[in-house]
């Protein structure tokens, strides 16, 4: 009977899995609650000790079905709660009671409601603070200041927070802007900085930065675009369908921050410079700042009257290049691809016949050709 039990039990509880799981989240909340001594002066938080004194006085109220249905809340089981799994496989107890404390605990459903917007809230908050303070001690945080009247981002000493000893950027624009550059000079990393403290200024009010003023914007990014093997879609196809997406978004009611990070690279240079100059044309035509990163200098020339140009720098010695990770206005005239090839340890005649061909390239116009070599076979 015990066995035939168990059986019966395992495929029964699958059918109420998702309810078991809500009666869990619920218990165990109710139960961290219970153990909580909700006692404090600060009128701001008053408001909410009411609700869950409330909620405390449910725990008292629901604890049987919730011990029968989801057991001790904790990582480690004890005797007891041993006991209770066999009283459940050969009862079937927790899933009797399932229906019963549903249709009992939807009597309390908004203080349940409440109970758990409120938790989220001040949990919420507890992390904002240990995040503020945080910041505080390493590179500072200011609160933004937000403007109707004009369309522009500016902010100074701006950092990623997530970046040790993190260089600082400061940038001021009413317009889009175009950022060139050699590999690993800092592009993708400043693109990220002002999205995301841009999303901080909106929704915690604070800003990893010196000084942020700004008007609200609808915040979209094209970066770390993926392939996908499932969709059949290339990475050019999710490419442009993320682009397509940021242009259906844009409109004239509300400003758009757009950070796009090497556009349109999935395709062959020519269609490239192409599409991603009327792409950003039309950008540039529309309510909203739109930062692009790219490695085509091309680019910065084409759009020079209607985007500023920055670009990030480096100095290149004999083993290694090395970044300052700082924003200069102008377009970018340096190139590092090849000596990266061989700070890494490719061989030097490859490093040095790469540079032949670029060289060659530059001072003709036409790309080296080179020519088949038979090879050699044993007898």
């Amino acid at each position: 009977m015990f066995v035939f039990n168990c059986i019966c039990y395992y495929g029964d509880k699958r059918k109420v899995e998702a309810q078991l799981l809500t009666i869990r989240e619920v218990g165990g909340l109710l139960s961290a609650l219970a153990k909580m001594k909700l006692n404090t002066e600060d009128e701001q938080l008053n408001q909410y000790i009411k609700t869950l004194k409330q909620c405390q006085k449910l725990y008292k109220k629901y604890q049987k079905y919730i011990v029968i249905v989801a057991g001790k809340q904790g990582a480690i089981a004890g005797e007891t709660d041993v006991f209770l799994d066999y009283l459940r496989l050969s009862t079937h107890l927790d899933l009797l009671f399932v229906d019963r404390f549903l249709k009992r605990i939807n009597k309390d459903y908004d203080t349940i409601t409440s109970m758990y917007q409120i938790v989220g809230y001040l949990d919420a908050l507890i992390a904002i603070n240990k995040f503020r303070n945080d910041l505080e001690k390493n590179g500072g945080y200011c609160k933004p200041e937000f403007c109707e009247d004009a369309v522009l981002f500016k902010s100074e000493k701006m950092y990623y927070p997530l970046l040790t000893n993190a260089v600082k950027n400061s940038l001021d624009t009413n317009r889009g802007i175009l950022i060139t550059g050699s590999n690993a000079t800092g592009k993708s990393t400043f693109l990220r900085t002002v999205a995301v403290n841009a999303i901080f200024a909106q929704t915690i009010y604070m800003v990893c930065a010196a000084s942020y003023r700004a008007c609200f914007f609808k915040i979209m990014t094209v970066m770390n675009v993926k392939d996908n093997i499932f969709s059949n879609d290339s990475y050019y196809m999710m490419e442009i369908k993320s682009l397509k997406h940021v242009l259906d978004q844009i409109n004239t009611d509300m400003p758009a921050l757009c950070c796009m990070d090497e556009i349109l690279r999935g395709t062959n240079t020519v269609e490239r410079i192409g599409a991603a100059s009327e792409i950003l044309n039309t950008m540039a035509k529309s309510n909203v700042i739109c930062l692009a990163a790219s490695h085509d200098i091309e680019l910065s020339y084409i759009l020079e009257d209607i985007y500023d140009n920055y670009h990030f720098q480096e100095s290149v010695s004999d083993d290694c290049v090395d970044c300052d990770y700082i924003l200069y206005k102008d377009r970018s005239y340096t190139r590092n691809a090849i000596s990266l090839l061989k700070c890494i340890g490719y061989s030097e005649a490859i490093v040095e016949q790469a540079r032949q061909n670029v060289n060659e390239y530059i001072e003709t116009g036409k790309w080296k050709k080179y020519m088949a070599i038979k090879r050699l076979t044993k007898g």
